[in-house]
């Protein structure tokens, strides 16, 4: 009977399956059998196996794909060593890796598994820090796979003992939810080599750099939640929820997971206590980035018992403040001097833009002008600015009346947003960038004051809610200075910008390609 069982599923691994199996053929302890399963491969896999004449390879062959799991598991089925060794048909082992980890397993009778650190090669470099402590490795369930499934050995006698195998519905985390039928046993100890004695080829081929589907993330969602009760006893889907959305946390998502810690701490062995709040912050940290100085300020106050336990911590997070801090000063006074530049050019700096989007408030920040018109920050649509234009002292004389956003005509055009809405006698205007209706009416009211009747601009933009129709209506009003951006001409000064109507966001950077505005509004002064 071989000491080793070396278990390798291959699916069209002709370009890096070489290299694989020489690492393995030629490790310095040889007492080993190589099971190695074609799935169903339809390029040169094969002939590069059939080309070894080493007898310790075990060549299977599926008729039909298993995928990884299935393989596996057939791979395990036949399986005489003592130890069960897993490779990837793309990553290469150190010559030692079965010397080191069989006379660990020797020596150590209780250890069913054990893994290492890889070193990481391809089309990335660097390496991995996996857990190393049978501690660490179980608290580490919570969060992600603790071992890099290329690189464990595990005892076949607890395998078979415990029926485990490879579930065929985790495929892609096969390994992951395999690693926590091991840990729910309750029996033996885990071990992580600190030593890398693999190289994980990273391509953009391997399963690992796939997108995640909705339905794995809802399995290893599932996944993370059975380990909550492995640890605590009780189910709690707070971790699990968030850490499934671990890559796009927000500060109250983070907020959130210091809180499902803070309760998950008093629930669970305290030899796990300082392992979980390690990878808790860790996982936030990652977000302190997208996050404000001021945020981050809070996060320090009320969670330092998570997120600054160290001195180190502590200080990382209090230079990041600082460096927050320094960076929106530097914006601010980049923003001071790139307006003061616009401004020398711009003569004209009285007047006052009616606009159906926030195209006017934008061209007031650009060169540092007071908000000298109602329409900034705010949507007029369709047919109802064009009722607005031609009425406008008429519709400012009337009061604001909000009502529910979903009441609104055109708020099936904003899916998934929510912000204040009120109607002004027959129209309805969109405060898309107002937190709240007591804001909108009181900048409303006082921009409206401010308007300047002399030296005023009408603008509207070809997009979203505009007709050909209500374009051409608004052409026809008589009122003097229309600025019409759009897609053809409806009138003789109209700025033509090809397929405008199709454009989404700021408009902005698109309209500065087409038209000088600081000239525009010089010339209206000059009344040329």
């Amino acid at each position: 009977m071989p000491k080793i069982s070396v278990i390798m599923p291959v699916y069209n691994g002709e370009e890096f399956l070489r290299e694989t199996m020489d690492s393995i053929l030629n490790q310095t302890f040889s007492d080993f059998e190589f099971i190695i399963i074609n799935d169903a491969s339809k390029d040169s896999t094969e002939d590069i196996i059939k080309s070894y004449g080493d007898d310790r390879i075990v060549y299977l062959i599926n008729e039909q794909s298993l995928g990884v799991a299935g393989s596996l598991n057939r791979g395990l089925e036949v399986a005489k060593g003592e130890y069960i060794a897993r490779i990837d048909a793309d990553d290469i082992a150190f010559p030692e890796r079965f010397e080191k980890q069989v006379k660990y397993m020797d020596e150590h009778k209780d250890c069913i598994m054990c893994g290492s650190n890889t070193i990481l090669f391809g089309a990335q470099q660097g390496r991995t820090y996996v857990p190393c402590s049978d501690a660490e490795i179980r608290a580490n369930l919570l969060f992600a796979s603790p071992f890099t499934h290329p690189t464990v050995m595990m005892r076949r006698s607890f395998v078979e003992e415990h029926n485990l195998g490879y579930n065929l519905e985790c495929e892609g985390f096969e390994d992951y939810n395999m690693w926590f039928d091991f840990a729910k046993v309750g029996k033996g100890s885990f071990y992580n080599f600190q030593e890398p004695l693999l190289r994980y080829r990273i391509h953009p081929h391997q399963v690992t750099q796939k997108p995640l589907s909705p339905e794995r993330k809802e399995a290893e969602k599932q996944l993370r939640l059975r380990v909550v009760e492995y640890l605590t006893g009780e189910k709690d889907e707070r971790v699990p929820e968030i850490l499934s959305r671990k890559d796009d946390l927000k500060y109250d998502m983070i907020v959130d997971l210091y809180d499902a810690c803070r309760d998950l701490l008093k629930k669970c062995d305290v030899k796990y206590h300082s392992l979980i709040i390690s990878a808790v912050s860790a996982i936030g940290t990652r977000a302190y980035g997208s996050i404000s100085g001021r945020m981050l300020l809070n996060l320090l106050k009320n969670y330092n018992d998570i997120c600054a336990r160290s001195f180190e911590q502590k200080a990382h997070i209090s230079i990041m403040i600082l460096k927050k801090a320094f960076a929106g000063t530097k914006t601010k006074i980049l923003e001071k001097i790139s307006q003061i530049k616009n401004r020398v050019r711009l003569r004209n700096k009285e007047f006052t833009i009616i606009s159906n989007n926030c195209w006017g408030g934008l061209i007031s920040q650009k060169y540092g002008l007071p908000y000298r018109s109602p329409t900034c920050g705010l949507l007029i649509c369709g047919s109802d600015y064009i009722k607005f234009c031609a009425n406008i002292k008429h519709y400012l004389a009337q009061e604001l009346e909000f009502i529910e956003f979903s009441e609104g005509k055109y708020s099936k055009g904003f899916e998934g947003m929510n912000f204040p809405v009120a109607k002004l006698d027959d129209i309805e205007v969109y405060f898309m960038h107002y937190h709240s209706k007591e804001e909108a009416a009181e900048k409303w009211n006082r921009r409206a004051k401010r308007i300047n009747w002399n030296n005023m601009v009408y603008k509207i933009s070809e997009r979203e809610t505009f007709t050909q129709e209500d374009m051409r209506n608004f052409a026809e009003l008589p009122l003097e200075n229309k600025l019409i951006f759009a897609s053809q001409k409806y009138t003789d000064d109209t700025v033509v910008i090809d397929n405008i109507n199709t454009y989404v966001g700021d408009e902005t950077p698109v309209i500065e390609k087409y038209f000088d505005e600081a000239k525009y509004f010089n010339r209206l002064k000059s009344g040329r």
